[in-house]
């Protein structure tokens, strides 16, 4: 649930999410591992096992990435987030959050650095 590149360039295409919000969706990063995000991605999957289509697990489970991010009345709210996210860990939540933190601030400082880099 944070963004790569190629991640971030996709979603924000097919599914018009600001990047700002797209920096929320991906499988992990050097901050914050898959491992880290495994049970929120177990809750996002099964929330959408009523969707139809062949897709594959991946697909799925960005989908349904996206859906969460664009459900959230607001990305600013760091705190509230983290807690959604991690609500099912069951150690280290407080650690679990800085590092989404962290990953989002990483991602978010990046596209800025690109856009500029891009307006140039």
């Amino acid at each position: 649930m944070t963004c790569g590149s190629t991640v971030s360039e996709k979603n924000s295409e097919q599914n018009r999410l600001t990047i700002k919000r797209v920096c929320f969706v991906s499988p992990g990063n050097h901050i914050l591992h898959e491992p880290d995000l495994t049970e929120f991605h177990k809750v996002l999957l099964s929330q959408d096992e009523g969707q139809k289509g062949q897709q594959t697990e991946p697909d799925k489970l960005i989908r349904a990435a996206v859906a969460f991010v664009r459900a959230l009345p607001s990305i600013d709210n760091m705190d509230a987030i983290t807690e959604i996210v991690f609500k099912s860990a069951t150690r280290g939540k407080e650690q679990l959050a800085e590092k989404l933190k962290q990953s989002v601030l990483y991602y978010q400082n990046g596209s800025t650095t690109r856009d500029a880099e891009s307006a140039v």
